[in-house]
């Protein structure tokens, strides 16, 4: 019986030995802790995987080694656990003695003392760096693959877009050119080719000179170019065999998405059109000068036919020297085509008498003396001969009556004899 009892210890001994070498060899970390968390015991992964001596004493709470943006949620999950002796299982990141981190799983189970009713607990905590790994590596490709498939629509969307604004360039029936930044002209429209004798991948120098851009216009696009802004102005270019064309021409540079200056565009309008429209509208506006003119003049001084070889000339507002002289030609002019023996002057809507205008009237029946006419002034009132006997105005051998209609009679009368 006592042999019996010797071998079973040997080979419980035996037992102990092995379960030692294997936890010590196993690929996981081993501990056994208390309630609190503290370390009484642990394999050799334990010390691997925290970087930590195996001489270094325990008897600290594994959980001191836990990421501090993972020790809230570990220690709420291992005290839920510990106060009601249930198992506990967690994922957490550990940080090891050189700072690096790794992921563990960690699993705890109670064990009571049947004497002392104390728990203690028994962990095991497995690396899963590997895992997390491979998940946030899961996580960047799927990252990476909806972000290439946000940048291919982005893309698409950009390409249709600039589709859109290369036909709208090509088509434009402004003449358009692009030079890169190195003073190089790259792209020019249909239009652009239409006007200007030149092709592309030409110097700005060589573009100027094809384009007949003086010297002003020439500074002030480099000016703008260097700053980085828009310039635009009425010009007149002088281009080598084709002549002067007159055009608006703009500038502006293009800058992309990062704000970097990329090249200029030149958009230049003909305006040919235009000025031809212009120069006819001017003529127009001057024929129609003329004839207001001709027509004012007309009816400044009229001149009436009220009978066969009697004509009237009734005189309204203010009169001048211009007028005055109007007033001649056309009362010389009318007796001459009419072969009038009488010329009425009525004067009733003068608005205002003096030497001058008595002058003008004077002359203008001395005139009609000299071609055989007999002059009768009308529309003299008290007011208008009294001015004229003060400025004294030489009325001799005009006859002056008060009304339009007396003068006429007179007239009638004079004829009949």
């Amino acid at each position: 019986m006592h042999e019996s009892g010797v071998a079973d210890d040997v080979e419980r001994g035996r037992g102990d030995r092995r379960l030692r070498a294997m936890v010590a060899i196993a690929p996981v970390a081993m501990l056994e802790t208390t309630a609190e968390g503290d370390v009484s015991w642990a394999n050799h992964r334990w010390y691997e995987l925290v970087g930590a001596s195996s001489n270094e004493p325990l008897e600290k709470p594994w959980f001191d080694k836990v990421h501090p943006d993972d020790l809230v949620r570990v220690l709420d999950a291992w005290r839920r656990g510990t106060s009601e002796r249930e198992s506990v299982s967690v994922e957490c990141r550990i940080l090891a003695a050189d700072d690096s981190v790794r992921w563990l799983h960690c699993s705890a189970t109670p064990m009571v003392d049947p004497s002392s009713g104390i728990a203690t607990y028994a962990m095991i905590a497995a690396d899963v760096t590997d895992k997390h790994r491979l998940n946030e590596m899961i996580r960047t490709v799927t990252g990476l693959e909806s972000w290439a498939e946000q940048s291919a629509a982005v893309l698409s969307a950009q390409s249709k877009e600039l589709g859109i604004f290369a036909a709208l360039v090509a088509s434009s029936a402004d003449a358009i050119v692009i030079v890169d930044p190195r003073g190089t002209a790259r792209y020019a429209n249909a239009a652009f080719h239409k006007l200007f004798d030149i092709g592309v991948d030409v110097s700005l120098e060589d573009l100027f000179i094809a384009l007949g851009v003086d010297e002003n216009a020439k500074a002030a696009i480099r000016v703008a170019s260097v700053a980085g802004g828009t310039w635009r102005s009425a010009v007149t270019l002088e281009r080598p065999r084709l002549g002067t064309l007159h055009v608006d021409l703009s500038t502006f540079s293009i800058i992309d998405t990062t704000t970097r200056t990329i090249g200029m565009a030149m958009v230049i309008v003909d305006l040919s059109e235009h000025k031809e429209a212009e120069i006819e509208r001017s003529r127009l506006h001057a024929e129609i000068i003329v004839a207001q003119e001709a027509a004012i003049r007309e009816l400044s001084t009229p001149l009436l036919p009220i009978a066969p070889r009697v004509i009237a000339m009734p005189l309204i507002g203010s009169i001048d020297a211009t007028r005055g002289q109007r007033i001649l030609d056309t009362l010389l002019s009318g007796i001459t085509h009419h072969r009038a023996d009488v010329a009425i002057l009525d004067v009733t809507g003068v608005r205002q008498m003096d030497a001058d205008i008595a002058d003008i009237l004077v002359r203008s029946a001395n005139a009609a003396k000299l071609l055989g006419t007999h002059v009768i002034l009308t529309g003299v009132s008290p007011l208008v001969a009294k001015t004229l006997i003060e400025v004294g105005a030489d009325l001799g051998g005009i006859r002056t009556l008060a009304t339009l209609e007396q003068g006429i009679h007179a007239a009638f009368h004079r004829r009949s004899r």
